[in-house]
């Protein structure tokens, strides 16, 4: 090996650990990941009331009776596995590492599948910065695991496809139609890709070879493997839709080509990398507060966080380096395959949807094909700029604006695209806060509604989330849904008030309040007569609140309203400043718990008038709560200590009033810097 090529062997070592880089603020977002749609929320509670797991893969055969898919009969246990284990480790694990896989195995298709390691760096660069995060009813976290896990399967039946090509063993043929049968069980879209293994095992041959009679014997040999896996599925799959009541739109056909060409080209068209931003571009804006965010690309540019700039200047400096690396031994023709297999694996996934009821009558626009399709994307935006690069060989000059116009055009992408994942995740996060910390606060307060007793959950679907309103999309959504609940529970606080306002039995109230900007929102839980209920919920009286705050400050201002001047209000037994029927406070808690729960209780006192800021009621000393977590502790006093022994003449007079007061300086030091720990907790 020359000393040229060892080094050039060291420099796509070091891409490669720069793309490795590369990968975790790519991924990193991910790890807000949670519900994200109606059906999830459904999943997740029915996983919940599952009693082992044979009863979980027997959730298939129920979810093919309502739906009449093969798939669901197959495979639909598949859907619940992430909530089944009740781990949000788990939940995570088996979000991301698919996603994560398969990105890796792409990149090793897009190897093997053009013999060039530095057209595999940038094909894995372009595929880092073009990742995009869905929310709703995608495949990216919409429906974690099962389609991310099933696209593996696709992978591996292209890689050994591949192998068959280099190898022509029919073994790996037959292989790759095992797994391309796998994978159809999951999703009945991926009958789109047998059209993309056509065009591989058709390229093998070109024209004038396939007029020959033994070639085409041959090629049709390599196809009938996965003509009869395809047409087996299709066969047993509408034997059994037909046998089966089922009333799901998504299996209707309808054959309108005006109206479904009109869905098919909306979904192909935010699948393209960065028409994320388009598709939230509303709420974004309203997270920002800013309206000039959805018309200014600017915008997003000062915005954008440190994390997104490092990640495009990185992009574009890897992009400069591979292409000078770049080295196309290839034919015009082969890059025009290719090229022709990235976009059917761009568009066609989105095929069979674009004929369903559903998907004309409901147009989405971004749906569970997108994930699948951005990694055709990708190769498309990769193998075009290829082809620019060998065509313009001749004009070395243009050859250079080209990659610099390509650049831009990554960094811009880049940025955008991260941007976008951030923020939407960041709202994901959000949204799925009020529920888990609603299970938190049930189970810190030991609330256990014993199933008869009415409770009104109502404010459970009012969200300033983005995400929240899609997990709120249906009436079954509601926290008892979530947490698995069995009882009485009503979201329609006027139908609540009609069915109970005349009983004598107890009713409960379960509500929160989440603000539109921060991580923080409240609970509130209190019991009453259904006599005690009003027409106005903003009206009834309790005299004993259970209230749950989540925020990452542990100092809150904290105020309730009284129906009347009642004398004093308590929390947690210390009373509140009064002024009239205002009752307020400043609360503090030295073990700085993300959650915090507290009692109030005076006389008739208004639920609903709770309020509670981060910003402090100026001269109120707090009302302080607990006490200071142990390893804060220790950690706090030997702080202080040190801080005492840096200020050698402090430390002098400490030990000289141990001796005058018969102490051990070692002891009396440790006990001032425990005092002085507590004071600035405090005050």
């Amino acid at each position: 090996m020359t000393k040229a090529t060892s080094k050039q062997a060291n420099l796509k070592v070091l891409i490669w650990a720069v793309l490795a880089v590369l990968a975790v603020p790519t991924f990193l977002p991910l790890l807000h990941s949670g519900l994200s749609n109606s059906d999830s929320i459904i999943f997740f509670a029915i996983a919940r009331s599952l009693e082992d797991f044979s009863s979980l893969l027997g959730i298939s055969y129920k979810l093919f009776l309502t739906q009449g898919r093969l798939t669901n009969l197959l495979t639909g246990w598949a859907l619940y596995l992430p909530y089944y284990t009740h781990s949000h480790f788990v939940y995570l694990l088996l979000t991301i590492l698919p996603i994560v896989l398969d990105y890796l195995l792409a990149i090793v298709l897009v190897r093997k599948y053009s013999h060039n390691e530095v057209v595999a760096q940038m094909a894995a660069l372009v595929l880092l910065c073009c990742f995009t995060i869905h929310t709703g009813f995608s495949g990216t976290i919409g429906f974690p695991f099962w389609f991310a896990f099933s696209f593996l399967f696709l992978l591996i039946s292209l890689l050994l496809l591949l192998r068959y090509k280099e190898t022509q063993k029919y073994r790996s043929l037959l292989l790759s139609a095992l797994f391309m049968f796998i994978t159809t069980s999951f999703y009945e879209a991926y009958l789109a890709y047998y059209f993309v293994i056509y065009l591989i095992l058709r390229s093998q041959y070109d024209n004038s070879l396939y007029r020959e009679k033994t070639i085409r014997r041959k090629f049709f040999k390599e196809l009938l493997p996965f003509v009869l896996c395809g047409a087996l599925f299709v066969a047993v799959y509408f034997i059994l839709f037909h046998s089966v009541s089922q009333y799901y739109s998504g299996t209707d056909w309808y054959f309108s080509p005006l109206k479904s060409l009109r869905s098919w080209a909306n979904i192909v068209f935010y699948s393209i990398p960065g028409m994320s931003l388009c598709e939230y571009r509303i709420p974004l804006a309203d997270l920002a507060e800013d309206p000039q965010f959805k018309y200014s690309f600017l915008y997003i540019f000062f915005h954008a966080g440190a994390m997104a700039w490092v990640k495009g200047l990185l992009a574009v400096l890897i992009f400069y380096v591979t292409v000078t690396m770049l080295d196309l031994k290839t034919k015009g023709r082969n890059l025009w395959i290719a090229l022709l297999v990235a976009v059917m694996m761009a568009i066609l996934p989105h095929l069979l949807l674009s004929c369903s009821t559903k998907y004309i009558i409901d147009i989405f626009d971004s749906y569970v094909t997108t994930y699948f399709s951005n990694f055709g994307m990708v190769f498309t935006i990769v193998v075009a700029f290829l082809l620019a690069w060998h065509y313009l060989s001749k004009w070395p000059v243009v050859q250079k604006v080209c990659s610099l116009l390509f650049a831009c055009c990554l960094l811009i992408l880049t940025i955008v695209v991260q941007f976008t994942n951030e923020r939407v995740m960041q709202d994901v996060k959000r949204a799925n806060l009020r529920y888990t910390q609603a299970e938190h606060f049930l189970k810190k307060q030991q609330i256990k509604p014993d199933g008869t007793m009415p409770v009104w959950t109502g404010r459970f679907q009012v969200t300033p989330t983005h995400t929240g309103k899609g997990i709120c999309a249906v009436d079954n959504s509601t926290i008892d849904v979530y947490l698995g609940l069995f009882g009485n529970y009503e979201a329609d606080y006027a139908h609540f008030y009609q069915l109970y306002h005349t009983s004598d039995d107890d009713v409960a109230i379960f509500a929160c309040q989440q603000a539109a900007k921060s991580d923080d929102i409240f609970f509130v839980w209190f019991q009453c007569k259904g006599t005690d209920l009003r027409e106005d919920f903003t009206k009834i009286t309790s005299d004993s609140i259970i209230v749950g705050y989540y925020s990452a400050y542990k100092d809150f201002a904290f105020s309730i309203l009284s129906e009347q001047d009642s004398g004093m209000v308590q929390v947690n037994g210390h009373a509140l400043n009064a002024q009239a029927n205002a009752h307020y406070g400043n609360i503090r808690f030295l073990d700085k718990p993300d959650l915090q729960t507290f009692t109030v209780t005076g006389e008739r006192i208004l639920p609903a008038s709770i309020t509670m800021s981060n910003i402090l009621y100026p001269g109120l000393t707090p009302i302080g709560f607990n006490t200071l977590p142990e390893f804060y502790w220790e950690d706090g006093v030997r702080y202080f200590q040190h801080d005492i022994w840096k200020h050698q003449l402090y430390k002098a007079q400490l030990d000289s009033m141990a001796l005058q007061q018969g102490k051990d300086p070692q002891v009396f030091s440790h006990d001032n810097a425990e005092w002085l720990l507590l004071f600035r907790e405090r005050y």
